[in-house]
């Protein structure tokens, strides 16, 4: 209820000697309970109904017909101490909650009794729905923070981590990362422009981060994180989640590593083929690796018997080396060196 529809109701109450009656004026199709959106009626000490609106049917049978329950104990307490009472209850027919105020009305209300209440009833199953609703998204989005892969993240208005989700991250334990400043579990630079994904003002997505593990290995995170704002619209921290791709990057590297070793194996393989001397073909080869390589020169050496290691073919300028490029020669399985 509304302060302005208290005052109406207290503008219309009589002195001592008629309030009864000024309060089944409310209930008149001009009184303050003609647009009253819930249920609401006025019942003596015996029960008897006095006056009501179309929406008290239900009301009245659980506070009247049903003395044990918690409306009919809160309409019985009102009558005997003349005082303001409170209860809930369910409509059997829609399962829609009502919230009930009993209030004391009549003469003997001044004096510690009633032989009056009035009940004013409110529907409260649209709060109740949406509180439930908001409590099972709470909970939904909670299982799924901590049975997740990635680790979600908050900082405060400091910088500071003020929630690490459960499971932890990097090999920390959750309470271990709370409280301490995300830089230093960064395996960048200082003034490195990752680093302010932690106190970002604008949402980001997506962004390559590095960090250090526990036990001092390095780590490559995908991180999206959105500022956190207050109500006075000022900054005060921000929060997001981390996604541990090392494995997959490690992998990337060693595929691209292999195809680009295929590539150009295929590609020194068809240019010594092209070749019909078998110099032209080292020379070829030579030419072919440096330049897959991003070398400068390449020298393709030999093993002679007695002699060891003498250059077969050469691409560009090689700088003489202080020691031979093998210490000893290559033997295969066939006895014979190559």
């Amino acid at each position: 209820m509304t302060a302005r529809f208290l005052a109406r109701i207290a503008a219309a109450f009589e002195p001592p000697s008629g309030p009864l009656n000024a309060v089944l004026r409310l209930f008149a199709p001009d009184g303050a309970f003609a647009g009253f959106p819930g249920p609401a009626a006025c019942v003596d000490s015996t029960g008897n109904l006095l006056a009501a609106n179309g929406k008290a049917e239900d009301m009245l049978a659980e506070a009247v017909g049903r003395p044990e329950s918690k409306l009919g104990q809160a309409f019985r307490q009102a009558l005997a101490e003349g005082a303001p009472a409170g209860a809930s209850f369910v409509v059997p027919q829609t399962q829609a909650t009502v919230s009930v105020t009993v209030m004391p009305a009549g003469c003997g209300a001044e004096q510690g009794t009633a032989d009056a209440v009035l009940l004013l009833g409110h529907d409260m199953t649209l709060a109740r729905n949406l509180r439930a609703a908001l409590t099972e998204s709470r909970q939904r989005y909670k299982d799924l923070v901590e049975i997740s892969a990635h680790f979600a993240w908050e900082t405060g208005a400091d910088g500071r981590l003020v929630f690490v989700s459960p499971r932890g991250a990097l090999g920390y334990k959750a309470e271990e990362m709370v409280g301490r400043e995300p830089g230093g579990l960064l395996a960048i630079e200082p003034g490195d422009e990752a680093a302010a994904l932690f106190t970002t003002d604008v949402p980001r997505e997506d962004v390559t981060l590095w960090a250090r593990r526990a036990d001092g290995r390095q780590a490559c995170l995908l991180v999206s994180c959105v500022p956190v704002f207050g109500e006075d619209g000022a900054w005060c921290g921000a929060r997001g989640v981390a996604r541990d791709v090392s494995e997959a990057r490690e992998r990337d590297t060693a595929l691209a590593r292999a195809r680009a070793r295929e590539q150009l194996l295929a590609y020194i393989v068809r240019e010594i083929r092209d070749e019909i001397t078998p110099q032209n073909m080292m020379n070829a080869a030579a030419e072919t690796i440096a330049k897959g390589f991003g070398a400068v020169a390449c020298r393709i050496h030999r093993v002679v018997p007695d002699a060891g290691f003498v250059p077969a073919a050469e691409y560009g300028t090689v700088p003489q080396a202080p020691e031979p490029p093998l210490s000893e020669p290559i033997t295969r399985w066939s006895g014979r060196a190559t």
